[in-house]
């Protein structure tokens, strides 16, 4: 769903056009509505590559103290792209370990599955979510099939 004046809290219907994610992610970048994030983000401490290395050690099972130490970095830099908190664009292209498990609301339910049920793909969804790992995004598509099949 595009906004077309980008103003979310405008619902009216002519303000609203269907559109794939895309089209979407592109309006948001031509009217300078979309979050910057990465390395072009103000605040950054870590290159891309430094993540991409952290990814790797930590899908190899490397423990976030080893990592920290090896790389030179905060451990909690390590911490936060483990639990998916931080670099999730770049962490999700790789299979870590995530110790604990987190609860997931029906909120979070409804979100996937309306993006869903509207086409989005499994890397979609995932894209824009920002803060949900594969994992969650795995037990969330269980959920709604599970739901499907009662």
């Amino acid at each position: 769903m595009n906004h077309i004046d980008s103003d979310v809290s405008n619902n009216d219907k002519d303000n609203l056009e269907w559109v794939d994610y895309k089209i979407n992610r592109q309006h948001s970048q031509e009217t300078g509505n979309h979050r910057v994030f990465g390395e072009k983000h103000s605040q950054s401490k870590l290159s891309e590559e430094t993540v991409h290395k952290i990814c790797s050690l930590l899908e190899k099972g490397c423990q976030n103290s080893v990592i920290s130490k090896k790389l030179e970095i905060d451990k909690w830099n390590v911490v936060n792209i483990r639990a998916g908190k931080s670099w999730r664009h770049v962490s999700c292209q790789y299979d870590i370990d995530i110790p604990r498990k987190k609860r997931i609301g029906p909120k979070t339910v409804d979100w996937v599955r309306f993006r869903k049920e509207s086409g989005m793909s499994f890397e979609d969804i995932l894209e824009i979510s920002h803060k949900m790992t594969r994992e969650d995004l795995k037990r969330i598509f269980d959920i709604i099939r599970d739901e499907c099949n009662d």
